[in-house]
């Protein structure tokens, strides 16, 4: 699988599941926050939010 150079790839490796976590796994330009958006709403019964990006983390790019 190829990645992008800013993905840090590594951290796949160091990723530790967790009971309850949830993957979205889109294809790139298919809409993969709008998708993030539907299934949180699901998960959070329609919690309230300001940006996707504060209450979905993206593991490529988190920060160990």
């Amino acid at each position: 699988m190829a990645f992008p150079p800013y993905f840090d790839t590594t951290v796949f490796e160091r990723f530790e599941l967790r009971e309850g976590d949830v993957f979205v796994s889109t294809t790139g330009k298919s809409g993969t926050t709008w998708c993030c958006n539907i299934v949180h709403q699901l998960l959070s019964n329609g919690a309230d939010f300001n940006d996707i990006n504060d209450v979905v983390p993206w593991i490529e790019f988190k920060v160990p």
